[in-house]
């Protein structure tokens, strides 16, 4: 599977380092659940089903796969903003 894949490309470390960015994000996203659902949704699903398949390397889905990543990033960045206003 396509996990399996990086795993074996990137070692370890480059597959924990995968792993421990997508917690974060899907965390920040999570507390905003409302907004973030659908984002949330299409990794969910991307990661199962790169377990049977190598779907994060076909170029269609990898790039739909880490927009929502980035969408769901703006949730850290606009917590950040918060907290430097308020300080």
């Amino acid at each position: 599977g396509g996990l399996v894949k990086l795993f074996c490309e990137e070692g370890v470390i480059g597959f924990s380092i995968f792993l421990f960015i997508l917690f974060l994000v899907c965390k920040a996203a999570g507390k905003r659940l409302k907004e973030y659902y659908v984002e949330i949704g299409i990794i969910a699903v991307a990661l199962l089903l790169s377990i049977g398949s190598n779907i994060l390397s076909f170029q269609l889905t990898t790039r739909i796969f880490w927009f929502a990543v980035g969408r769901c990033a703006t949730a850290i960045a606009e917590k950040k903003s918060e907290q430097e206003v308020s300080v």
